[in-house]
């Protein structure tokens, strides 16, 4: 076997196209992300693009900032930009995993949105599919679980982009060798306390017993043809039953969605819970199979709570909001995403004491009294109660989406910019299967 050629990396790039300017490529200094670094590098010269390395350093080891500074060298060795991006603060003490990896994208994320880079690409290969899919299989996913990664997902405004889950881990630790260049090994990587070391250990068993990560990838590849189907038919249902507003809500019409399929029909509830409540995780099955049933029972109650969304009737529809609980109090920065659904720009000179959290219903009597006008706003009550409230040591001063602002303040406002972004948008990207080209490398 050789390593990866240009012209095939190339192939693969293009069935993810289309690309605009700089790409930013995940390097922790690992196999397969060195040989995606080496390979985009190369690839981005002769597109006339640029790329631009970045290496997250978690601070959980001892030798990480050594680490993060020897691959900044290999790559220098390249003349590849490189940046480094700290983990700082706390570190959790369990679910380590989990909650690295959420650090790891926000900060990779966060740092292509302030310097303008739109695509972000991921190392993750054959094997790691095969593997997602037989964790995803021992915890009893469903289909849309099994489909595994996709090839495209889009995150806060950046499209993060896995050229390479059609390449095996033997390839990449070819094409390093054929570029005489060295790589780390994560001692995490051979830790049995985490879930995804053991399961990795078991491919090569179940590749002994006839079921190689060829196979099991290729079996992820079919759920994800049938993922594709289903999301296509809950987009075209979301369009013509859904309205999301501005101030983080959402209208949806129960009659349109009573007469879709039983399972499209979850899926859009499922859709909606997920962009409105902006939770990492889809709502249970179980647990929306009885929202669905609620939904189309007139006669049952007026609310229904599920996945941090409130679900409420009304005369015109079902409205969706984020329900009344678990909701942030933090200090204004320049840039704050509250509740991982508002972006705020602020003006935070001389606002040390000021903190954005939930309205809540006294903050909504306290404005109220400020200013009864407020009562036109057209947003449902309960919708109103969980807006971000920029509040002072004499209490609510600004309520955006209502336009208040407390009397005596005159026009200096500290909110510049609010707009509803959530983690999970209702038009985002939908599932996209692994580049189409065999993964033998001759």
């Amino acid at each position: 076997m050789s390593g990866i050629s240009q012209a095939f990396f190339a192939r693969l790039m293009a069935q993810l196209s289309p690309f605009e300017g700089t790409l930013a490529i995940a390097v922790s200094g690992g196999r397969d992300s060195m040989a995606l670094c080496l390979l985009a590098d190369g690839w981005a010269r002769a597109q006339g693009h640029r790329i631009v390395a970045l290496t997250v350093d978690h601070g959980l080891r001892d030798g990480s900032a050594d680490e993060a500074l020897r691959v900044g060298q290999w790559l220098s060795n390249q003349r590849i930009e490189h940046h480094v991006l700290r983990w700082t603060g706390p570190k959790p003490k369990t679910r380590i995993q989990e909650k690295a990896r959420e650090a790891r994208y926000e900060l990779l994320t966060g740092w292509c949105r302030e310097n303008g880079v739109g695509d972000l690409a991921l190392a993750h290969q054959l094997e790691d599919q095969a593997e997602t899919f037989v964790m995803r299989l021992r915890r009893g996913s469903g289909p849309d679980g099994l489909a595994g990664m996709s090839a495209i997902v889009e995150r806060g405004g950046v499209r993060i982009v896995r050229p390479l889950l059609g390449v095996s881990r033997s390839a990449l630790a070819m094409t390093l060798e054929e570029h005489d260049q060295e790589w780390l090994d994560d001692p995490s990587n051979r830790n049995r306390a985490f879930e995804r070391v053991r399961i990795r250990e078991s491919i090569s068993t179940l590749a002994g017993a006839g079921y190689p990560p060829e196979d099991l990838s290729r079996t992820a590849a079919a759920f994800g043809h049938l993922r594709i189907l289903a999301e296509t038919q809950t987009q075209a249902l979301l369009g013509g039953a859904c309205r999301v507003h501005g101030a983080g809500y959402a209208e949806i019409n129960m009659e349109v969605l009573a007469t879709a399929p039983r399972l499209i029909a979850m899926r859009a509830l499922a859709c909606v819970a997920a962009c409105i409540g902006s939770a990492a995780y889809r709502a249970d099955r179980r647990k929306l199979s009885s929202l669905y049933d609620w939904v189309c029972d007139r006669r049952e109650g007026k609310s229904f709570c599920l996945a941090r969304c409130r679900f409420q009737k009304s005369k015109n529809g079902l409205i969706v909001s984020r329900e009344n609980r678990g909701l942030p109090k933090q200090r204004l920065g320049n840039e704050i995403l509250w509740d991982g659904r508002f972006r705020l720009q602020t003006n935070v000179i001389g606002a040390e004491y000021v903190m954005v959290g939930p309205l809540g219903r006294d903050g909504w009597a306290e404005v109220v009294a400020a200013d009864a006008g407020v009562r036109e706003t057209c947003i449902p009550y309960p919708a109103r109660l969980v807006l971000p409230a920029i509040r002072d040591f004499r209490g609510v001063r600004e309520v955006p989406h209502i336009s208040f602002r407390r009397p005596g303040i005159g026009q200096q406002t500290i909110i510049q910019r609010v707009e509803f972004s959530p983690r999970n948008k209702l038009s985002a990207q939908g599932f996209c299967l692994a580049p189409k080209v065999s993964c033998t490398i001759s």
